[in-house]
C-alpha cells in the first residue's frame, strides 16, 4: 500500500484528494496480506546479497517466490541482475492486445 501511495504521490497531475480515493479504491480489492515471517525476512536477505540489489527490491524478488508467481518489473537494471532468480519478467514484454 505504501509503495502505491508513494508512486501516487509522484504523479503530478493527482490531487491529494484523488490520491487518497485511488488508495481507498486499492483496499476495496479485498487483496490477500502477506505477514512476513522470519524464514521471509531471511530469503529477502539473501536475495538482496545472491543478486547484488537493494533489501527493498530483493523483497519483490522473495514475494514472488513466496506465492510462486512471477515478478514483473520495469526496472531493467532488478531485471538484469534477478533474471537468475527465476520468474522474473519484463514488463515491456507483455503486449496491450
Amino acid at each position: 500500500m505504501c509503495e502505491v501511495a508513494n508512486a501516487l504521490s509522484y504523479h503530478p497531475d493527482l490531487s491529494v484528494k484523488e490520491i487518497g480515493e485511488d488508495l481507498e479504491a486499492l483496499l476495496m480489492l479485498d487483496l490477500d496480506l502477506i505477514q512476513p515471517s522470519g524464514e521471509f525476512v531471511s530469503s529477502v536477505a539473501e536475495y538482496a546479497r545472491k543478486y547484488s540489489v537493494s533489501v527493498y527490491d530483493s523483497s519483490y524478488l522473495a514475494l514472488a517466490e513466496a506465492t510462486s508467481s512471477c515478478l514483473v518489473t520495469a526496472d531493467e537494471r532488478l531485471y538484469v541482475k534477478a533474471k537468475k532468480a527465476g520468474c522474473v519478467r519484463m514488463f515491456d514484454e507483455y503486449d496491450d492486445d
